[in-house]
């Protein structure tokens, strides 16, 4: 495992946060806890002024938090203006209800995500608001191609990735960008049924969450390395873990893992790096 693993690092630097709604209900609620978390929020309370803010050439990757149902605002004008101007900006909906004909309108518009005003808790928004920074950390990542000196001595084409992951947004993430890049992908959304492929199909690499539905990371973590196949106990093994797992982090280390990624913070050049980083150790290995 790489020396690197002995301690987790801090989270790259959070995108803007910015609230649009006429009122300041939202703003109120929302702007401690997520400053508390390291975010910087701003609110919006007109539709020009959020038009003009976040079309400035000087507005980096943002996440706006928009009110569909503010009577005051067309938040889908807003959304509309934000996706022709190009701007590295995700968006995330609130709307009084889950009536279909809003959340479709809002997803058509260029939304990604969207909560239900009743029914969302401070911890369901920072979940989607790390998953918007996910999206834009892997959208600032550029596509790498073959004739890059990073690819390194061998070509992605070569190397056969599963992902074990439950949460279908990160597995589908994942997925399609490691595809773009060449790489032979399959998927599990469960330890067990990630294990049965495992042991079935030749792989070189296990992208493996550390909390699973059945087998969690750890057990299958153990099962791998406890094999008789070669195949099998020699896999790579990089575990995909939350902010503030460092102590989970430290017992992957102990059972064999090859590394780890935070899943609210990685790119995709890191995950490239990290699995032709641990391939080649592993390759190494076999030769001598």
């Amino acid at each position: 495992m790489h020396a690197s693993m002995k301690a987790v690092p801090s989270a790259k630097q959070h995108p803007d946060i910015y609230i649009l709604q006429s009122g300041a209900q939202l703003a109120h609620l929302l702007t401690d806890e997520l400053s508390m978390r390291g975010y910087q929020v701003f609110a919006l309370n007109e539709e020009a002024e959020a038009i003009s803010r976040l079309t400035k050439k000087a507005v980096g990757p943002s996440i706006l938090i928009a009110d569909v149902t503010d009577e005051n605002i067309d938040a889908f004008h807003v959304l509309r203006e934000l996706t022709s101007h190009g701007k590295q900006v995700v968006s995330i909906v609130v709307s009084a209800t889950d009536e279909a004909v809003d959340l479709d309108r809002a997803l058509s518009y260029g939304a990604e995500d969207y909560i239900i005003k009743d029914q969302f808790s401070v911890e369901e928004l920072v979940s989607k608001i790390r998953r918007a920074q996910l999206q834009l950390n892997v959208a600032q990542t550029p596509m790498m191609t073959e004739s890059q000196e990073s690819l390194g001595a061998f070509d992605t084409t070569s190397i056969r990735v599963l992902i074990i992951e439950d949460d279908q947004f990160l597995r589908d993430l994942a997925s399609r960008k490691l595809k773009q890049e060449g790489f032979k992908v399959d998927i599990a959304i469960d330890g067990t049924a990630g294990l049965k492929k495992i042991e079935q199909d030749k792989l070189d690499v296990v992208l493996l969450d550390i909390i699973l539905p059945g087998l969690d990371g750890f057990d299958i973590l153990k099962k791998v390395r406890a094999s008789k196949d070669t195949v099998v106990r020699n896999l790579v093994v990089i575990l995909l873990s939350n902010l503030g797992q460092e102590a989970d982090v430290a017992k992957g280390e102990r059972l064999g893992a090859d590394d780890y990624l935070i899943k609210a913070n990685f790119t995709i050049d890191e995950i490239i790096e990290k699995i032709k980083a641990a391939v080649a150790a592993r390759r190494s290995k076999s030769v001598t």
